[in-house]
């Protein structure tokens, strides 16, 4: 069984092996930006959840408000529909 050229055979698992560490490389770039960008999405997302909890705590209590107000307003009778 012939193999070929041993030196150029070399010169090929070589050329494969570059081109093995450049696509690795390539690869954890490529990783890194995006692990960069999901890191930024996380602080945004993070900021808008705390401005809603914020808006919701202010809805919250503009409701019970309204609530205590149409209580005071709206007579209730004793089986709890209007008078």
């Amino acid at each position: 069984m012939h193999l070929g050229d041993t030196s150029s055979d070399l010169g090929h698992i070589m050329q494969i092996g570059e081109l093995l560490l450049a696509f690795t490389g390539m690869l954890a770039t490529r990783q890194e930006t995006l692990l960069q960008r999901l890191d930024a999405q996380l602080v945004q997302h993070t900021d808008r959840m705390d401005r809603l909890e914020a808006i919701n705590q202010g809805v919250q209590t503009t409701l019970a408000r309204i609530e205590t107000l149409l209580a005071r307003l709206i007579p209730q009778g004793e089986n709890g529909r209007e008078a």
